[in-house]
């Protein structure tokens, strides 16, 4: 006789007194022997299991484990853990699920009993989401397709953390008041998908492996749904010893945030008609926390000196006479002498060859496994951080830098993804390349669904906090060009949901362009703008077209333009400068305490 453990409600009083079914109930931790259900949920997933299998032929055990919808993380690990200490069960059906979870005690107790031979069959959220325990990869996870009319209806999914699609539209099951209702959603379909599976169980003098299981699966499914395996994103390479070519903005953020890299920079590069050509980094960006280096002429490289050749952006030097042949020679010699080379885009890919220590940061079609999770994303427990922009040149990313150091100072264990192509030099976890030149090129859904996981990841990890690093033009400043419309943004909105941004201003940003911004982050994933974040500098008054050159804005000004912005948006205001810094993190922390 096969056990079956129905971890739900309970079951109503008439069928305990007819069938011979076994139980207990839990509250507060504690075994009680009261099982009845005062729900329904419970009795209608008994009513679906007991008329599909021959109960002489099985044992149910029923647990009441709540009331209601709600369950509790903690309550139902308490619940799997006497189950496995008191009962040994073939097969438990958990129709119920957890979108968050805090800790990994979840995960672990259903491993142990997955390992002891137990199939715990659970079911997805119904809302869509992803839920635990059915994502786990030890759960056989079920969620519902509208091809599953009859209840023996089911479709089998590989390479998918939804395993299995069941009935799970409008049907009539037993209940408490009245008697019987019509039911939808996924607890009635993982209950036929534990029938499936108890015919399956019952066909078998012996214990079946999960693998004779998938096989048995497969040959009753309706139909079987494949999904293709997805190639690993790039990896870093490891790096003790750098050079930087050329010397521009996404080089100028390395040098000043050096500490946050866990390799050196032994030298700095540019073309030898570079204007800085010689010059003291700390006196080319008026920075003393800069490294100390002076910029060298890219001829003159020791290729003994270093490991790692970084690359930056290099279409602004295109002009130059030879530049792309210098630049390909360059490439060409450091496969020679077996260099790592790391690219911010992906102009050169032609000249790699077959050089295997080559990093360029991007998502291709084969990094995605489309469609494999039906569109369902994790609700993440960690606290994220989101750092948006209206316009450009705002010192985005300086922000994010200058915030992740503090973290790290006050002993906080940081997470992050990273939206520029330098993302992971500065130890963040993850990149998903959205900015200048970028390298995505996959869309929409995919994004989301690809960008989500990355977050999970992350989530998963031993962190306090989450920060998520966007771009600029957040929402487009006029909609008469598509091209504006800054959608791998949205993506990466959509597949994070922050629950708090700093969102990075100009003072020469319209105030009704700011405050659709705000209105737009606010209304897209129900976060919270924490505060404005003004980049210090402005153009002449005088001044008119899209570049010139920048001037700081003085002291006496600052003051007058927080209390103009606090004043339009009612939000706290700071300026993007390392004075500020202890502001914006009580800021960070009094919202996330």
């Amino acid at each position: 006789m096969k056990t079956v453990v129905i971890v739900d409600s309970g079951l109503k009083r008439e069928i305990i007194k007819e069938k011979n079914v076994q139980g207990f109930g839990i509250h507060d931790k504690k075994i009680i022997t009261d099982f009845s259900d005062s729900f329904g949920h419970g009795t209608a997933i008994y009513d679906i299991i007991s008329r599909e299998i021959d109960c002489e032929k099985i044992q149910i055990i029923m647990v009441k484990l709540f009331e209601e919808t709600t369950v509790e993380e903690e309550d139902l690990v308490f619940a799997l853990e006497y189950i496995e200490s008191n009962f040994n069960a073939d097969i438990i059906n958990l129709s119920l699920g957890i979108t968050q979870t805090i800790t990994s005690s979840l995960q672990k107790i259903c491993k142990r009993l997955t390992n002891k031979g137990v199939f715990i069959v659970s079911a997805f959220d119904n809302d869509g989401a992803m839920s635990f325990p059915a994502a786990y990869n030890d759960v056989i996870g079920v969620s519902t397709s509208s091809e599953c009319i009859y209840k023996g209806d089911y479709v089998y999914l590989e390479n998918s953390p939804i395993n299995i699609l069941a009935k799970g539209n409008i049907q009539r099951v037993s209940w408490i008041k009245p008697k019987k209702i019509f039911l939808g959603g996924n607890s009635l379909a993982c209950a036929h998908a534990t029938s499936q599976i108890l015919k399956i169980i019952l066909g078998h003098t012996n214990k079946i492996s999960k693998e004779n299981l998938d096989d048995c699966l497969k040959k009753g499914a309706k139909k079987i749904c494949h999904f293709l395996k997805k190639e690993r994103a790039p990896i870093l390479p490891p790096i003790k010893k750098a050079i930087l070519f050329p010397f521009n903005k996404e080089m100028h953020s390395l040098v000043r945030f050096h500490d946050l890299l866990n390799f050196s920079i032994v030298g700095v590069f540019d073309i030898k008609y570079s204007v800085n050509m010689n010059k003291s980094i700390i006196n080319i960006l008026d920075d003393d926390f800069c490294l100390n280096q002076r910029i060298q002429d890219i001829s003159t490289i020791n290729w003994e000196e270093f490991d790692t050749l970084i690359i930056g952006h290099t279409d602004a030097l295109d002009k130059v006479k030879n530049f792309s042949k210098n630049v390909e020679m360059l490439i060409e010699k450091a496969e020679q002498t077996k260099k790592n080379i790391i690219f911010f885009d992906d102009r050169y890919k032609e000249y790699i060859g077959t050089n295997r220590n080559v990093y360029i940061p991007e998502v291709l079609d084969k990094n995605i496994c489309k469609g494999k999770n039906l569109g369902k994303l994790f609700q993440i427990s960690k606290p994220i951080l989101g750092f948006f922009g209206t316009s450009s040149r705002q010192g985005k990313f300086t922000l994010q830098l200058r915030i992740r150091r503090k973290l790290i100072e006050m002993g906080y264990q940081v997470g992050q993804l990273g939206t520029e192509p330098s993302s992971l030099l500065y130890q963040m976890n993850e990149v998903f390349p959205i900015g200048y030149n970028s390298t995505i090129k996959t869309i929409g859904e995919e994004n989301i669904g690809y960008i989500n996981e990355l977050i999970q990841e992350v989530s998963t990890k031993k962190i306090d906090i989450i920060l998520i690093g966007g771009q600029s033009g957040v929402v487009p400043y006029d909609f008469g060009n598509a091209n504006q419309f800054n959608l791998l943004n949205q993506d990466l909105l959509l597949g994070t949901q922050p629950d708090a941004v700093l969102l990075s201003i100009n003072v020469f940003d319209d105030l009704s362009y700011i405050r659709r911004t705000i209105s737009y982050l606010e209304g897209l994933v129900d976060c919270k703008v924490i505060g404005l974040v003004i980049y210090p500098f402005e153009y002449p008054n005088n001044w008119q077209g899209s570049y010139g050159k920048l001037i700081r804005i003085s002291n006496a000004d600052k003051k007058e333009i927080i209390e103009k912005y606090q004043q339009k948006f009612s939000l706290p205001v700071f300026f993007n400068e390392d004075d500020e810094i202890e502001k914006i993190m009580t800021e960070i922390v009094n919202y996330f305490s």
